[in-house]
C-alpha cells in the first residue's frame, strides 16, 4: 500500500515527537517532510509509534498522454444494441402475452398420430372398477384373476386322527455347521433322526403333533423373513393381491409339514396352491393334512403339471414369490417315490422348470433339495436346487455330504427349526446323548451357517 503525502505523527523511542508528510518508505526508514525545515529521516527501529494525522488529497485526474485521444464517457445504450438493458425491469406478462400455449399444443396434437391409450400414461392409468366408492371411501379388493375357481374341493368330514453327528471331512475338507453364537450344531444320521422322532411318540409327541410344530415355526421364518411380514400383510390399506406361495407336495413326512405350513400362510392371509402327484395316496395323516390346508382356504392341483402352469402363469395376476419343495425329504429318494413313468415325466418337467432362473431363487426345501440322497449326500438324476434349505428337528449329516461333493452352492440360506422333540428323548439311548442339548431357547427358529475348514 502507497502511504505517500500521508500526514503522520511520529513518536520516537526517545521520547520525540516528528510531524510531517511522508515522502518515503522502506524497509529500514521512512522519509519525513516537515512543515518546517528539512527532509527527516527516520530509522525503523526508533519509531515507538505512527499515528495517521490526514489523509492526503484525492489525486488529481491526470490528463491522457495522447490529447488527440477522447475521454470515455459512461456507455450509451444502442438503440440497434441487442444486449438486454439489465437497469429496467423483466415485464413477465407481457412477454407470456405474447406466447399462445393454446395455438402451439394445437399444432402439436396435429402432428401427433400415436394412440392415447399407447403411451405411459395410458398404462398406469387406474381402471374404472379400482376408484373408491362414494358411499364406502374404500377400494374393491375383488380382482378379477381365477383364484377362488382353482382346485377340487373335497369332502370337510374330517376322520379321526391317527394314533435328533459332527462335522465331516474327507477328499472335500471339513465341513460342519454354526449356529448363531458361533456353536457347532450337531449333525445326525438319517437312521439316527428316524429314531429320535420315533421315540418322541412315546412321550406323547406323534408325527402329526411335530408336523404342528414345525408349520407355526417355519411360516413365521417365512412370513416375516420372506414375505414381508407386518408391513406387508398387516396394512390395511394395501389394496394388492396377496403374496403367492406354491407347494411341492410329495408323500409321508415332508408332505404333512409342507401342507401344515401352507394351511398356516393361508390363516395369515397368503395365497396357497399345491401341487401333489395324485390323489389316491393311503396315508391317512398326509389325507388329513390336505382336507386342513383346504379348509383353510388353500388350493390344490392333483397330477396336471401343465395345467398348474396355466394357473400360475396366465390365470393368477400375481406371481409365484416361494416355492416349498416337500417332494422327498430325509427318509427317502426322490425317484423311489414317484417311479411310474408319468411320475417321471412329471417331475423332469417340474425340476426343469424350478430349475429356471427365474424360480430357482424362490425355492425352499424341506430337509434336503429333492435328488439329494439324505444319507450319502450324492446327487440323483433329478435335483431340484434352491436358496433355502430347512432343516426340521436337526440338520443331516447328508447335507454335509452334499458340500463336500460340490452337490450345493455355499450361498444356500439354511434355517433349523425345532419340531418339538422332547428333551429327554436324547437319554433314551447311548448313541443318542451327544444330542442331549438345549438346541432352542430363546428361538424356534434360527440361521445356520456352513463352515469349512
Amino acid at each position: 500500500m502507497d502511504f505517500t503525502n500521508y500526514k503522520v505523527a511520529v513518536f520516537l523511542k526517545n521520547g520525540s515527537k516528528s510531524t510531517g508528510l511522508i515522502h518515503a518508505v522502506d524497509r529500514s526508514q521512512i522519509t519525513i517532510l516537515p512543515e518546517q525545515g528539512r527532509q527527516l529521516r527516520v530509522n525503523s527501529v526508533d519509531i515507538a509509534d505512527i499515528k495517521v494525522v490526514s489523509l492526503p488529497p484525492k489525486k488529481k485526474h491526470v490528463g491522457d498522454s495522447r490529447s488527440s485521444t477522447p475521454r470515455r464517457g459512461p456507455p450509451t445504450k444502442s438503440v440497434t444494441s441487442s444486449t438486454p438493458d439489465l437497469s429496467s425491469e423483466f415485464d413477465f406478462e407481457a412477454n407470456l402475452a405474447m406466447f399462445d400455449k393454446r395455438q402451439v399444443f394445437a399444432d402439436f396434437q396435429k402432428r401427433d398420430t400415436v394412440d392415447p391409450s399407447q403411451r405411459l400414461v395410458g398404462h398406469n392409468r387406474k381402471r374404472d372398477d379400482a376408484k373408491y366408492d362414494n358411499r364406502e371411501m374404500v377400494v374393491d379388493n375383488s380382482h378379477g384373476d381365477s383364484w377362488d375357481q382353482i382346485g377340487t374341493p373335497t369332502p370337510t368330514t374330517i376322520p379321526p386322527a391317527a394314533t435328533r453327528a459332527g462335522s465331516t471331512s474327507g477328499a472335500g475338507g471339513s465341513v460342519k455347521f454354526v449356529g448363531p453364537q458361533g456353536l457347532d450344531v450337531a449333525c445326525a444320521s438319517p437312521v439316527q433322526l428316524l429314531e429320535i422322532e420315533r421315540l418322541a411318540g412315546n412321550f406323547g409327541v406323534t408325527q402329526a403333533l411335530m408336523a404342528e410344530t414345525v408349520a407355526v415355526n417355519l411360516s413365521s421364518v417365512i412370513i416375516n423373513k420372506i414375505l414381508g411380514g407386518a408391513t406387508r400383510l398387516s396394512n390395511r390399506n394395501n389394496h394388492n393381491l396377496p403374496p403367492l406361495v406354491l407347494l411341492l407336495v410329495g408323500t409321508g413326512r415332508s408332505g404333512m409339514r409342507a401342507f401344515a405350513t401352507g394351511r398356516h400362510l393361508a390363516n395369515h392371509g397368503v395365497r396357497v396352491l399345491a401341487f401333489v402327484f395324485h390323489g389316491d395316496d393311503d396315508d391317512a395323516e398326509l389325507q388329513q393334512q390336505q382336507r386342513r390346508f383346504e379348509g383353510a382356504g388353500g388350493k390344490v392341483v392333483v397330477a396336471e403339471w401343465q395345467k398348474l402352469l396355466e394357473i400360475v402363469t396366465h390365470q393368477l395376476e400375481t406371481p409365484v414369490e416361494l416355492i416349498i419343495d416337500g417332494l422327498q425329504g430325509y427318509d427317502c429318494r426322490v425317484e423311489d417315490v414317484f417311479y411310474e413313468e408319468h411320475h417321471l415325466e412329471t417331475l423332469r418337467e417340474m425340476v426343469k422348470w424350478c430349475s429356471e432362473p427365474a424360480q430357482r431363487t424362490r425355492v425352499m426345501s424341506l430337509d434336503l433339495p429333492s435328488g439329494i440322497d439324505g444319507g450319502s449326500g450324492t446327487a440323483g438324476e433329478m435335483v431340484i436346487r434352491g436358496k433355502w434349505c430347512v432343516s426340521m428337528g436337526m440338520p443331516i449329516t447328508g447335507l454335509l455330504l452334499a458340500y463336500r461333493a460340490q452337490e450345493l452352492d455355499d450361498d444356500v440360506v439354511h434355517y433349523l427349526i425345532d419340531e418339538g422333540i422332547p428333551n429327554k428323548v436324547y437319554a433314551q439311548k447311548g448313541n443318542l446323548r451327544k444330542f442331549d442339548k438345549y438346541w432352542y431357547c430363546a428361538e424356534s427358529a434360527f440361521a445356520i451357517d456352513v463352515q469349512r475348514a
